[in-house]
C-alpha cells in the first residue's frame, strides 16, 4: 500500500497594507499587491498570507474595512492577518510565529522588527526613490519619506530587495553601502485588456494627481489648450483625479474656455471603467516628471490607448518606441504632443498598435513566476 505524501509549502507573508485603506486601494502600489498576492496563489509554491499594518493606514479603519463585502480583502479573511499594538506602542502580529522555512514580502512599508520576522527570510519592494532626500526630485518635508523609512529597514547583507526598473536599480546601488545589495529586477504586468469600442477613439483622458513630480496643473492647462484649437473641437477631456487634484480640476475646467459639455471630472473609479476610459480615448497623457516604473502606461498599452508622455526617469525604458514623448513638462512641450496625436489619425493607429505588442511583454503571470524562483531560491 503506497503511502501518501504530505507536501508543506513554505508560507509567504504578504504585506498589502493599502488595500485595507479606502483612500488608497486603487492606487497603482495597492494594486501591485493585489495582482502579486492572486498571482503567487495561483502559482501554488507557497501558503500566502495577507498581512495589514493598520500604523501606516491613513485612517484606522482596519476593522471596517475588512469587514466591507465589497473590499478587495473579503475574500481572503481566512487568512488574513492584522498587526495590533503592546502595551509599549510597538507592533505585534496575532498567532503568527515565523520560521525560517516562512518568508516575508512588504509590498511598500518598511520591514518590521526582526523579533516579529523571527528567522523567516524577508524581502521589500522599492518602486522608485524619487522620495529620497540623496535624489532630490520632489520638494523637501520635514518628515522622513517613506522610501528613507524603506531604506533604513532593510539588512543590505541579509533582506532582499525587488525594484521594477533598471532606472531605480541604478539609483539604488548608486546608494552608499548598497552597491552589493541582493536585488531583483522585477517589471509589473497588468491583467488589464482592450474592451471592444462603442465609436472611434476620441478625446484625451487623464488621471491627476496632486504629486508635483505629476504635473497635473500644468498637464489641465496644456489640454484646454490644445482642445481650443478648432481643428479639435470635437474632441472632449475626461479626467479621472485623486484628492485635492478632483476640486482644483472641477474648478479650472469650470472656469476655462471648454464648454460643460466637452470634459468630465470622475474619482473612485474601479478597474473596469479605467479600461473603458482607455478603450475610448484617442489620447492618455501620462505627464509625470519621474517615475520607477510607469504602471499606467502598460495598462493604456493593453487597452489601445494612444499615450503621450515625458521623456524622463523609467519612462523610455517602459514605453520604449510605443510612446509619442513631451521633450519637458512644460506647457508647451504637452500641448504639442497632445495636439499631433489628435490631429493624425494614422499616427493615433500606430501608437495604438505598438502599445498593444508592447503590453503583451508585461503580464503579472510572469512578474510572479518570477518573484516565486527568487524567494525560493534565497
Amino acid at each position: 500500500m503506497e503511502r501518501s505524501t504530505v507536501v508543506v509549502r513554505p508560507c509567504l507573508y504578504i504585506d498589502v497594507t493599502r488595500l485595507a485603506d479606502a483612500t488608497q486601494a486603487q492606487t497603482g502600489i495597492a494594486r501591485i499587491g493585489r495582482e502579486l498576492s492572486e498571482q503567487l496563489e495561483i502559482d501554488n509554491r507557497f501558503d500566502v498570507v495577507r498581512l495589514i499594518r493598520p500604523k501606516f493606514l491613513r485612517f484606522n479603519e482596519v476593522e471596517k474595512a475588512v469587514c466591507d463585502p465589497g473590499h478587495q480583502l473579503f475574500g481572503h479573511r481566512d487568512r488574513l492577518v492584522i498587526a495590533s499594538e503592546d502595551s509599549h506602542g510597538g507592533e505585534v502580529f496575532p498567532s503568527v510565529r515565523m520560521s525560517s522555512s516562512d518568508l516575508y514580502l512588504s509590498t511598500h512599508l518598511p520591514l518590521p522588527d526582526r523579533h516579529l520576522t523571527g528567522d523567516a527570510k524577508r524581502a521589500v519592494i522599492v518602486h522608485d526613490l524619487i522620495h529620497h532626500e540623496q535624489f532630490g526630485r520632489e520638494p523637501a518635508v520635514e518628515q522622513p519619506s517613506m522610501i528613507s523609512k524603506v531604506l533604513e529597514s532593510t539588512d543590505v547583507k541579509r533582506d532582499f530587495v525587488v525594484v521594477p526598473s533598471a532606472t531605480t536599480l541604478q539609483d539604488l546601488v548608486s546608494l552608499n553601502g548598497w552597491e552589493r545589495a541582493n536585488t531583483l529586477l522585477l517589471p509589473w504586468g497588468t491583467h488589464f485588456h482592450e474592451q471592444e469600442p462603442a465609436q472611434a477613439r476620441q478625446g484625451v483622458f487623464a488621471v491627476l494627481q496632486a504629486s508635483p513630480r505629476k504635473n497635473s496643473k500644468v498637464a489641465l492647462e496644456a489640454i484646454v489648450a490644445a482642445l481650443g484649437e478648432a481643428y479639435l473641437s470635437q474632441h472632449m477631456l475626461r479626467v479621472v483625479a485623486t484628492g485635492s487634484m478632483v476640486e482644483y480640476s472641477q474648478n479650472y475646467l469650470s472656469a476655462s474656455p471648454l464648454g460643460d459639455d466637452r470634459w468630465s471630472v470622475r474619482s473612485g473609479v474601479t478597474d473596469r471603467e479605467l479600461m473603458q476610459l482607455l478603450g475610448e480615448t484617442a489620447v492618455f497623457l501620462y505627464p509625470s516628471s519621474f517615475e520607477g516604473f510607469g504602471l499606467p502606461m502598460i495598462e493604456a498599452f493593453a487597452c489601445g490607448a494612444p499615450v503621450v508622455a515625458v521623456i524622463g526617469s523609467a519612462s523610455v525604458e517602459v514605453g520604449g518606441p510605443a510612446v509619442c514623448y513631451a521633450a519637458s513638462p512644460s506647457l508647451h512641450d504637452l500641448r504639442s504632443a497632445v495636439s499631433l496625436v489628435l490631429s493624425d489619425v494614422d499616427y493615433q493607429q500606430h501608437l495604438s498598435s505598438a502599445g498593444r505588442n508592447r503590453a503583451q511583454s508585461f503580464t503579472w503571470q510572469s512578474a510572479a513566476h518570477q518573484l516565486a524562483d527568487a524567494l525560493l531560491s534565497l
